[in-house]
């Protein structure tokens, strides 16, 4: 075993590296367990490493183990991890992917068909399936309806799921009007009829199916998997855990836990702050040494975090400096002191200069960065949009666009040399900005799909829509490439969210201080600054909250989370932005902040 494990630590480990103590006490336990794995303590790589040491135990077993977690990002890094280690492909009995992936393979597909016979699933995402439902429901909509209204969003509706009668299969929850819910329940039951779902639709079929067969599963799983490992389990939903629970719970597989419950942020605008993950003390296993950081930083992470982590400590090879903050009027001023600091520190540290690792300006919500920075930050610029080229980029809106409309599917159609060839010159025409011609190639194109399929349909509206999408999304790509000249004095800084740079490791993160939070959003009464929020936590004084708490301590829960991930990010400096207009309401934060450690941003050299 001490062979495999120095193979591993070559292999995955920078060189010169070993696991520690901790970490090793994971990769071997093989008993039920909790691993709490605080941020940059390597919980990937321990994971990794228990996954090929579980897979070399087992191969003249004839039984798997099953590895869940949450994002395709996460399965292919440890995918990739396990390439490495000289595991090219993971095969059945073993399963490695999402856990919403294997509630749909194993459950929610079948129970469709055993539903719905030979009619063919289709699972879209939440704006694709809005569409539909609005095409549905726009139809049905009350006569008090007017044109004005924003038809009703089905993901901000609970659902209550019925499959044992298909004419009655689904109700809206809440207090509504009879002909609002009649019109709504019957649009999720037409699409539901034709095979339109969604995610959270899957779940609730897999919790129909899993009860139906219960006792069937419990004695059929332990057949194929010795071992579960579920991974991020800070994410993982009530429904999701208690599915888990009755598949594998009081079974002889072993359940393996891994996660950070101090990042447990996707839930928490719900109003359901609540983790879902129940870790038990008793079969607690934590790995509190993080290699990301050093002691500044570990002392800042530790004070914002929504509980007492006085384990978390630093292994780091490197030395982070101490924690600054930046008093700005705009987003110009925040920005340009932000890359002067980086730049001046960058010069009295070699690592820190040499580093790779993004820059990051991160914010609570995407409205606060809008409002600071306004066209140097856009929304709809996603990561994928900057990297996806001109054929998917056309393919996606065109598969979106036709979805909306027709039950049939296209994208085996759009691989067809000669489609392929026609989408080439649609994108050429697109360049050059010429409508026409590009309505008569988009005719021609969808004569070639619509007649493979039988469809019969006036296409002169829909090319019109289709033109109209793709000159949105093309010029978006465009108005990416143009907004990183026109700043490119400050393009390698990124301008997110906290939410989606969780995961993330920076080399500097600024935390905007910029935020208001509200217990109940659709009333004017006024929230709570976040600066008010934080205020005595980054200042080291630190308050554990209440069981029972007033709607100050509610929200500070919140930005004490969501706080925690953003300021665990770097590895190197770790900085907040508080907005000038703030100073009068706190007159003393600024000696209160050098009092305790933390450096201010000066126009002078920074030392």
């Amino acid at each position: 075993m001490n062979e495999l494990l120095f193979e591993i630590e070559k292999n995955l480990l920078p060189k010169g590296c070993h696991f520690t103590e901790e970490q090793k006490n994971v990769i071997f336990e093989d008993n039920n367990t909790d691993v709490v794995a605080g941020p940059g303590a390597g919980k990937t790589t321990v994971l990794t490493a228990r996954i090929k040491i579980l897979l070399d135990q087992m191969k003249e077993t004839g039984k798997g183990i099953c590895v869940l977690t949450h994002t395709n990002v996460a399965v292919d890094e440890i995918k990739s991890s396990l390439k490495k280690l000289g595991v090219p492909e993971v095969r059945s009995p073993h399963f490695i992917g999402t856990i919403q992936e294997f509630f749909n393979t194993f459950f929610a597909k079948k129970a469709f068909h055993l539903l719905l016979k030979d009619k063919k699933m289709r699972v879209f995402d939440d704006d694709i399936f809005r569409e539909k439902f609005h095409r549905e429901f726009y139809f049905r909509k009350p006569s008090y309806y007017k044109e004005d209204w924003n038809l009703p969003n089905p993901e901000n509706r609970e659902i209550e799921w019925n499959f044992d009668d298909l004419k009655k299969v689904a109700s809206v929850v809440g207090d509504y009007g009879v002909q609002y819910k009649n019109a709504f329940n019957k649009s999720i039951i037409s699409l539901f009829n034709r095979g339109i779902i969604t995610n959270k639709c899957c779940l609730a079929l897999a919790k129909w199916y899993i009860e139906k067969h219960r006792e069937i599963f419990r004695a059929v799983i332990p057949k194929r998997f010795s071992y579960l490992l579920l991974d991020e389990a800070q994410d993982t939903s009530a429904l999701q855990f208690s599915l888990i629970s009755t598949l594998f719970g009081g079974t002889n597989v072993t359940f393996q836990k891994f996660g950070d419950p101090y990042q447990a942020i996707y839930n928490i605008w719900g109003g359901d702050t609540d983790l879902a993950w129940a870790i038990n003390h008793s079969i607690e296993k934590r790995i509190s040494k993080t290699s990301r950081f050093s002691k500044p930083i570990v002392d800042i992470v530790k004070n914002v975090c929504v509980e007492k982590y006085d384990d978390l400590k630093s292994d780091s090879n490197h030395s982070s400096f101490s924690p600054y903050f930046i008093v700005y009027d705009d987003g110009d001023d925040l920005l340009k002191k932000y890359d002067l600091l980086i730049e001046r520190l960058e010069a009295t540290d070699e690592l820190f200069q040499r580093s790779s690792k993004p820059k990051v300006i991160v914010s609570v919500k995407h409205i606060d960065l809008e409002k600071t920075f306004a066209t140097r930050y856009k929304r709809v610029i996603s990561k994928r949009v900057e990297r996806i080229n001109d054929l998917d980029l056309f393919s996606e809106v065109l598969l979106k666009e036709l979805s909306i409309g027709f039950e049939d599917s296209f994208e085996d159609s759009l691989k067809i040399i000669q489609n392929r060839i026609q989408i080439f010159k649609i994108i050429q025409e697109l360049r050059s900005g010429n409508n026409d011609k590009i309505i008569a190639e988009l005719n021609k194109l969808l004569d070639e799909l619509f007649s493979s399929k039988g469809i019969q349909t006036d296409k002169d509206a829909l090319c019109t829509k289709i033109l109209k999408s793709l000159q949105d999304k093309f010029s978006m790509v465009l108005q990416t490439s143009s907004l990183e000249a026109a700043d490119s004095e400050y393009q390698d800084i990124r301008l997110a969210t906290i939410h989606s740079t969780k995961g993330e490791t920076h080399k500097a993160t600024l935390l905007m201080l910029d935020s208001e939070f509200k217990v109940d959003n659709t009333n004017n009464l006024p929230g709570y600054h976040i600066l008010q929020l934080l205020k005595k936590y980054l200042l080291k004084d630190y308050c554990t909250l209440p069981v029972d708490k007033n709607d100050e301590q509610k929200e500070t829960e919140k930005a004490l989370k969501l706080a925690y991930v953003a300021l665990s990010r770097p590895t190197h400096l770790v900085c907040i932005g508080i907005p000038s207009n703030q100073i009068e309401n706190e007159p003393t934060i600024i000696q209160d902040l050098l009092d305790v450690g933390w450096q201010q941003y000066k126009e002078q050299d920074v030392t």
